[in-house]
């Protein structure tokens, strides 16, 4: 099935619509959720529709709130009686999305590898920050680190600068955009569910 809600809105493929469910989530005020079941109901494609409402248009884009409507348009969450919560919350937020769906590998050096590449990944999507005069000398090394963190790097810095990598970038957001940074995780258990699977110490203990 689908994991990319303007890919699916875009193809016009059948959705159910979990849009009225956006309201209640944020009455509940949470610092950190965590949503574990039931399975198979659509929690990447849930997770992708809540960024497309959240992130706000880094790049002032002038087509941007078209692009929404239309990605929106016919959905609850549309609805004038949500008029309010959408001008409170719809791209109003700074927005961090990783998956850990692809990290399955039989050891921590590979896992290892995987992650920095997940980290190179998101770094490259944010990669317009560096034009940003709100980013220092140490801020912009930083940031490049992530881009080019590869195997050539020791273990031990790598383990750093992956630790890091996240907050690293939602500092950046916070300062560049003045938003609340949201950093949405999908598939976060199964680099370990892949541990237990394989009985791998290494990994559960690296």
């Amino acid at each position: 099935g689908y994991h990319d809600f303007a890919v699916l809105r875009a193809e016009g493929a059948q959705y159910v619509d979990k849009t009225g469910c956006l309201p209640e989530l944020f009455r509940l005020k949470f610092q950190t959720l965590l949503i574990t079941r039931p399975r198979r109901f659509g929690k990447s494609l849930f997770l992708s529709m809540l960024r497309n409402f959240l992130e706000y248009n880094y790049l002032d884009d002038p087509g941007f709130e078209q692009r929404l409507d239309r990605r929106f348009a016919g959905l609850e969450i549309s609805e004038e009686k949500y008029r309010d919560f959408c001008a409170d919350h719809r791209a109003r937020y700074a927005v961090i999305m990783l998956s850990f769906s692809g990290i399955k590998e039989q050891s921590f050096s590979d896992c290892l590898n995987r992650f920095a590449s997940l980290v190179r990944t998101l770094y490259a999507d944010f990669e317009f920050l560096l034009k940003r005069p709100e980013l220092t000398t140490s801020d912009r090394r930083r940031f490049e680190l992530c881009l080019t963190l590869d195997e050539t790097v020791d273990e031990a810095q790598r383990r750093s600068i992956i630790i890091d990598a996240v907050p690293q970038l939602a500092q950046l957001l916070r300062r560049v955009y003045g938003r609340k940074v949201m950093v949405l995780i999908d598939e976060y258990d199964v680099p370990l569910q892949n541990a237990y699977t394989l009985n791998s110490q290494d990994i559960l203990s690296g």
